[in-house]
């Protein structure tokens, strides 16, 4: 059972989609309504519309923009013989709609429910006015959060089916192709992680699906802070993917902490250190780097060439963002040190190649880069030019 809910502005298209008896695909059916008229579609758009003016216990008459509540509530393929296609059908469903309402406090309101038939997946519309029937504006404080929340007791109390967390069942053909590529991502990352009992062996498992794991660093204690995922120039944090697999303190749990204490993890992040692979690979080998731009997921780097970005404007929510408060020289707080690198260090002392070429060494270290370009910007302005006084 899922409740994915918006705020509309119109009520009479909204109704008219919800109980639309005239289409054979969706073939609507009402199953339950309180406080309007049910004659027509006109006369509850005009219910829903007239109650909107109606003042509560202090005279007032509150206009919100948006007053209109679309809830699209659906049921698992595998819990559709709960729901025939009949009068039994049709009444469990209304239950459990009802059973939705009180759980969050939706128990004093204007409201429809209009059951659908035009996908392979059980599912009903319940539209209901965010005026109740006593003038007050219906709260939606932490309303995802509730609706999360009481979802799942309906769930256990009627024993109804939980959604996989590795996305197989998933219609992939309705997924926009970054979707579709975080599926991927996320599906893998999880059979690789129950099919592993070492992180060598999880690393493994990765790479045989073009995937690279990296943990986000601390430069400034080393301490490991997360675990990201990334695939064709796009990188998902785990939390991100799957809170109950792919997090860095569940995937501790299952193969033990990775003593990072133990190697010079601090000496592969500095400024100018690069991690590369085969080129071709498709995969991320360098370390998170900031930039003056507005960087929203790395692009896969070519062969020692430094990582670009595109704007984070146009960036989807689920992937991490570089903080945009920072110079191109200046290295971030936090890196991104693959996984491979590390089991390297761990299983060996690694072997530094020089560039070749010209040009001068520095032997400062990142710290000391660090404060020298701190105290060039405070000393920056402390000689002002002196200014005439008229």
């Amino acid at each position: 059972m899922i409740a994915k809910f918006k705020n509309r502005i119109d009520f009479a298209g909204l109704v008219s989609y919800a109980n639309d008896i005239k289409s054979n695909e969706k073939r609507g059916r009402l199953l339950s309504f309180q406080g309007v008229c049910v004659v027509s579609n006109e006369t509850i758009a005009d219910s829903f519309n007239t109650h909107l003016r109606h003042p509560d216990s202090r005279g007032r008459v509150h206009h919100i923009g948006q007053p209109v509540k679309h809830v699209s509530i659906s049921f698992s393929p595998e819990d559709a013989h709960l729901f025939p296609d009949n009068e039994q059908g049709d009444r469990f469903m209304a239950q459990l709609v009802d059973e939705w309402l009180r759980g969050m406090g939706i128990t004093n309101a204007q409201y429809i429910v209009a059951r659908h038939f035009d996908k392979t997946h059980p599912h009903c519309h319940l539209v209901f006015s965010r005026i109740d029937l006593d003038g007050n504006v219906i709260s939606a404080f932490n309303e995802r959060i509730r609706n999360a929340k009481v979802c799942k007791e309906i769930k256990l109390r009627h024993g109804l089916t939980f959604g996989n967390m590795t996305g197989e069942k998933v219609n992939r053909d309705r997924l926009r192709p970054i979707q579709q590529l975080r599926f991927d991502i996320k599906s893998a990352a999880i059979a690789a992680a129950n099919s592993s009992s070492s992180w060598a062996e999880f690393q493994h498992a990765l790479e045989a699906h073009w995937i690279e794991a990296a943990f986000s660093i601390n430069r400034s204690t080393g301490e490991i802070r997360g675990i990201s995922f990334a695939k064709d120039s796009y990188r998902f944090a785990g939390s991100k993917l799957s809170k109950q697999k792919l997090t860095y303190g569940k995937l501790v749990a299952k193969f033990g902490a990775l003593p990072v204490e133990e190697v010079d993890v601090m000496s592969t992040l500095s400024t100018g250190s690069r991690f590369n692979s085969e080129e071709g690979t498709g995969k991320l080998t360098v370390p998170y780097q900031r930039s003056n731009e507005r960087v929203g997921v790395l692009q896969t780097p070519s062969w020692n060439q430094p990582v670009t970005g595109i704007d984070a404007s146009k960036t989807a929510k689920p992937f991490e963002r570089v903080p945009t408060n920072s110079t191109p020289n200046e290295p971030s707080e936090v890196s991104q040190i693959p996984l491979s690198v590390i089991l390297d260090l761990l299983a060996g002392p690694a072997v530094v190649q020089s560039s070749g070429g010209g040009g001068t060494s520095n032997d400062l270290d990142w710290n000391d880069e660090r404060r020298r370009r701190e105290e060039a910007r405070e000393n920056q302005y402390d000689h002002k030019p002196f200014k005439r006084r008229r």
